[in-house]
C-alpha cells in the first residue's frame, strides 16, 4: 500500500519532470505527496571575479524565502492543487534527512529524478543511486525528461538463487493492479537449462500464488540466456517492451553477486525506463 510519496526538490528552483510523474502516481494510488526542499546549513563563499583568494560575501540561506519561492513554483504545476500535498523545508543534505528522519517523513515511496550522467559518472555513482541506498523505503528513479505513461508490462528482475522468502511485493502490487499491467518476472543466466531449478520453481509458484490472490492472471516467468547480465537485462527490456524495471534491493545474494554496485549503477543509468527498487 502506497499512502505517502516523497519527492526531493532541486534548490535551484527548477521543478523537475519527476514531480509531475509522481503527481500521476499519487492520483492513481490516492496517495498524498510530501515535497522535500532541503538546503545546506552553511553557504559556500565564491571567489570574487578578478581577485584570487578574495570571497564575495554571501548571505545565509533564508528558509522563509526558500519556502515562498518553492511554493510559487509549485503553483505552476497543473493538478497539484487537486490532491493532498505538503511542502517541507529543512536544512541539511537530502541523504542525511532521508537516513535520520524516515519516521517523521513517513513515506512509502521515494521518487527521484534520474541524472543525465555520462557513463563514467554513472560508474562511480550518481546522486539518485546514492539516495536510493540511503532511503528506508522503496525508491522509484525516473530517467531525465521521461514523460509519464501508464504501465502495461512490468519487468521484475530476479537472481537465479533468489528464495521466495526474499521476495516482498507489497510496494509493487499497486503498480500492477492500479494499471492492470502484466508482471514479467525474469532472471539472466549463462547456464543452459531446459527447466527451472527447484529454487526458481518455488519463487515462480510463490509469485503466481500472490498474483492469483490479487486476481492478476497476466503473469509470466522468463529465463534470459546471456553472459553479460546488464546486456541480458537491457535486451529483455527492449524486446518485451517493459515500462517499469523492478529490482529487489539486497545487501547480499542478488545484489552482491548479480547487482553488485557496478551492475546496479549501470541498470539505473542505462535502462531507459523508470526503475523501482523494492525494500
Amino acid at each position: 500500500m502506497i499512502n505517502n510519496i516523497l519527492i526531493p526538490l532541486d534548490l535551484s528552483g527548477t521543478i523537475s519532470p519527476h514531480v509531475g510523474y509522481a503527481l500521476n502516481l499519487a492520483k492513481k494510488f490516492n496517495a498524498r505527496l510530501t515535497l522535500l526542499q532541503s538546503y545546506p546549513i552553511y553557504p559556500q563563499a565564491v571567489p570574487a571575479s578578478g581577485f584570487a583568494g578574495v570571497a564575495s560575501p554571501i548571505e545565509p540561506f533564508d528558509e522563509e524565502r526558500i519556502r515562498m519561492n518553492t511554493e510559487n513554483k509549485l503553483k505552476e504545476i497543473q493538478g497539484l492543487q487537486d490532491i493532498h500535498y505538503e511542502l517541507i523545508v529543512l536544512p541539511y543534505a537530502e541523504h542525511t534527512i532521508l537516513t535520520n528522519m524516515h519516521e517523521e517523513l513517513n513515506s512509502d515511496l521515494l521518487v527521484l529524478n534520474g541524472d543525465d550522467a555520462t557513463d563514467l559518472e554513472a560508474f562511480f555513482g550518481t546522486k539518485p543511486e546514492m539516495l536510493s541506498r540511503k532511503a528506508k523505503c522503496s525508491t522509484l528513479i525516473v530517467p531525465e525528461g521521461y514523460e509519464f505513461k501508464p504501465y502495461h508490462r512490468i519487468g521484475l528482475a530476479l537472481d537465479e538463487g533468489e528464495a521466495k522468502e526474499d521476495v516482498s511485493l507489497d510496494d509493487l502490487l499497486p503498480f500492477i493492479t492500479g494499471y492492470a499491467a502484466s508482471l514479467e518476472a525474469f532472471h539472466v543466466t549463462d547456464k543452459q537449462a531446459d527447466e527451472l531449478t527447484s529454487t526458481q520453481h518455488d519463487v515462480y509458484s510463490f509469485l503466481k500464488e500472490r498474483m492469483l490472490e490479487q486476481n492478476i492472471t497476466n503473469f509470466n516467468y522468463h529465463t534470459v540466456m546471456e553472459d553479460d547480465i546488464s546486456e541480458g537485462m537491457n535486451h529483455f527490456i527492449d524486446t518485451k517492451k517493459i515500462d517499469l524495471l523492478v529490482l529487489l534491493y539486497r545487501d547480499h545474494g542478488f545484489f552482491k553477486r548479480v547487482f553488485n554496485p557496478g551492475i546496479r549503477k549501470q541498470m539505473i543509468h542505462q535502462a531507459g525506463v523508470p526503475t523501482l527498487i523494492l525494500k
